[in-house]
């Protein structure tokens, strides 16, 4: 489900300071002035630690709760009765669908005569983009570094460039390696849900996963979301059936594979 930004989030200066500090460790070589931004980019991790970092499942989805909270307070309001739907996307084209779902989503579900809601995905909430996610995909880019550090028949090299800079990856990354920390990020994001309904909030998944290779992250959220839900924390698990379906239109939408295998 890892997929690039589209927007600017805000980033609170406290989680700024932590990243910066990251930064000056993470052994980043090059020349030339940083590039523009409010974060550091690129911190070099080693993603064998990152694996171990985002692989602690309960620990890293209550980090990712604390920072949704931190930004969006009214996903806790206990003045406020709401679903929150939380949102997955995997195969092409399905980012933007999910998007607009967000949006519609937060902008109906506050509406007179429609029913309390409030989205988030695996970025933020549409508006707003939490640090762990710029983090590993703005600064530490793990994709980035696996294309041009792991190419098909070559040995694993160390050098990546971005932003017309060269620079030499004092941790190289592989493809396997690039696809075992966003498969822990996505299950850890997935696993959210046991903390908002541990607050009171009744929880749904709603997927856009037409066309999901067998690749695909999402995979990995799919399987965790149906545990969720034979574990009571996940109220429902649905997959659109339209490219922009409504989120209290129930004929939009179709209980998602079971065996979380592909649809042929």
């Amino acid at each position: 489900m890892h997929a690039r930004p589209d927007r600017t989030g805000r980033f609170p200066l406290a989680l700024l300071f932590a990243v910066s500090l990251l930064s000056s460790a993470a052994g980043c070589s090059g020349s030339g002035a940083a590039p523009p931004g409010d974060i550091p980019d690129p911190v070099f991790a080693d993603p064998v630690a990152k694996i171990a970092l985002t692989g602690d499942v309960a620990a890293f989805s209550r980090t990712l709760y604390d920072e949704y909270v931190y930004q969006d307070t009214y996903l806790v309001d206990s003045s406020v009765t709401l679903d929150v739907y939380m949102t997955f996307f995997g195969g092409p084209n399905n980012r933007g669908r999910a998007l607009a779902f967000l949006d519609n989503t937060n902008y109906l579900g506050k509406q007179a005569g429609r029913p309390r809601a409030k989205a988030i995905w695996i970025m933020g909430n549409g508006d707003w983009q939490y640090a762990a996610y710029r983090l590993a995909n703005e600064s530490e880019r793990w994709t980035d570094r696996a294309d041009q550090e792991d190419r098909t028949g070559e040995p694993l090299g160390n050098q990546f460039t971005i932003h017309g800079q060269a620079f030499t990856d004092p941790f190289p990354v592989t493809w396997a390696q690039n696809a075992t920390i966003w498969q822990n990020y996505s299950a850890a994001y997935a696993e959210m849900a046991r903390l908002f309904h541990g607050s009171g909030r009744t929880v749904r998944a709603r997927a856009f996963a037409q066309g999901a290779r067998a690749s695909s992250a999402f995979w990995t959220e799919c399987r965790a979301l149906h545990r969720l839900v034979a574990d009571g924390h996940v109220a429902d698990f649905k997959c659109a059936t339209r490219d922009f379906p409504a989120y209290d239109a129930p004929g939009d939408w179709a209980d998602c594979p079971a065996d979380c295998r592909p649809v042929p």
